[in-house]
């Protein structure tokens, strides 16, 4: 019975070391490859391309054990219907070349995700995610002041620097949790820097998300249950904000500006507009583009990954116009309205606080951003987010509420 134990517990560490692996694969664990080829010289791509598969590979084997009791029929069910409907496209459009880019990959490295979804513990997770975004926001501060390269400035002020500003994303939501789980002064700060440096970034799409956490947050902890002392200091903070709005954004303006850092959003913000950059203009053209490849004899759609036909390889830049092109005016709009409800029918089942603030951070990292970047097609965030969804549903024994915190 202890050799039995002693197993078990090596296979739940090699579970979470997995998990932790996964959630920062693009921030901390690209750091790690850098520091592998100063000190011990390993090259970047030998270590991206060798180390950390063979690295997910032996953490999967050894948690061999838990991930069986873990993987469900929905997330099985999921996988092969995202594998037919991969197959069925190349078999209609050989020629689309994101199947070129794309090839066994997605099979074997992207749509795995929806399984590895249901190992997220948040319990037993939440500290370790929480301290190692901290290092990550440490990490992010010594590479935007202290570390900078003349390559780092050319990326920032040529505008966005969007894979890192999205890489970030998942820890400033961890941050803001923990200073609305518990305010004080230093969670609260650690928070707002935190959204500095993301606004240093220049990319309005994490901004965004950033914007629709909170709001999601501040209804699901439902007004009633806010203090009144803290409602009026919320309403007093949002009309400062709102009368001194012109001179904040001249602020960071300036701040940004003096420190060599992209001043995009503001800029857009205090003259132009979001709807008048280049960047806007060009998904509009990407939007009209793939729609207009849908004509009578395409009516039933291009298959997945359709847009990059009409784009020359691009993608459209928004899950509704992609899914349209790739399913058609009919099983477009159906594939959207069953991932809503597969959304919301979680948010409705899930009973436990931190859970539920958990799928909050994953909507909003790996599905509220296809709406305006990246492709529902090779980002992995969006099939962990139906791996978490199936687990939630189909968790058979469902804790009683239990108020989320950081204790």
């Amino acid at each position: 019975m202890e050799v039995i134990s002693k197993k078990h517990n090596i296979s739940e560490l090699s579970l979470e070391a997995l998990c932790v692996i996964l959630w920062f694969q693009g921030s901390l664990m690209s750091t790690v490859w850098i520091f592998f080829n100063k000190v011990f010289r390993v090259p970047y791509d030998f270590s991206q391309s060798f180390l950390m598969p063979l690295l997910i590979v032996a953490l999967i084997m050894a948690s061999l054990p838990v991930i069986k009791k873990r993987i469900n029929t929905l997330q099985l069910f999921i996988y092969f219907a995202f594998i037919i409907i991969f197959v069925l496209s190349f078999l209609a459009h050989p020629n689309n070349p994101a199947f070129e880019e794309m090839g066994l990959g997605y099979c074997f490295l992207i749509l795995p995700y929806v399984f590895l979804g249901s190992f997220y513990d948040i319990s037993k997770l939440k500290k370790i995610l929480y301290l190692l975004s901290i290092l990550v926001v440490l990490k992010d501060t010594l590479f935007m002041f202290v570390f900078r390269s003349d390559t780092t400035t050319e990326l920032i002020e040529g505008g966005e620097y969007m894979s890192a500003a999205y890489n970030l994303l998942p820890s400033v939501l961890f941050l803001i949790w923990n200073a609305f789980s518990k305010p004080r002064l230093y969670n609260i700060l650690l928070s707002f820097y935190s959204v500095f440096l993301l606004l240093a970034y220049g990319n309005r799409g994490s901004v965004l998300c950033v914007v629709f956490f909170v709001i999601s947050y501040v209804v699901y902890q439902n007004f009633k249950k806010i203090k009144k002392w803290q409602l009026i200091s919320v309403l007093i903070g949002v009309g400062l904000v709102i009368r001194y709005l012109d001179e904040i954004l001249i602020f960071f303006q300036l701040l940004l500006g003096s420190l060599g850092f992209s001043t995009r959003i503001f800029d857009l913000m205090g003259e132009d507009g979001f709807g008048e950059d280049d960047s806007t203009q060009g998904r509009l053209y990407y939007y009209n583009k793939a729609l207009s490849a849908l004509g009578s004899d395409n009516f039933m759609g291009l298959g997945m990954a359709g847009d990059r036909i009409p784009l020359n390889g691009g993608y459209s830049h928004n899950i509704i116009i992609e899914s349209i092109v790739s399913y058609g005016f009919f099983f477009g709009p159906f594939f959207l309205f069953m991932l809503f409800l597969l959304l919301f029918f979680s948010i409705r089942r899930v009973k436990n606080a931190d859970e539920t603030v958990f799928l909050l951070i994953l909507i909003c990292i790996g599905f509220v951003p296809l709406f305006i970047s990246g492709s529902y097609v090779t980002d992995h965030l969006f099939y962990l987010l139906l791996g978490y969804c199936s687990f939630i549903l189909k968790k058979r024994n469902t804790a009683s509420y239990v108020q989320s915190s950081f204790s």
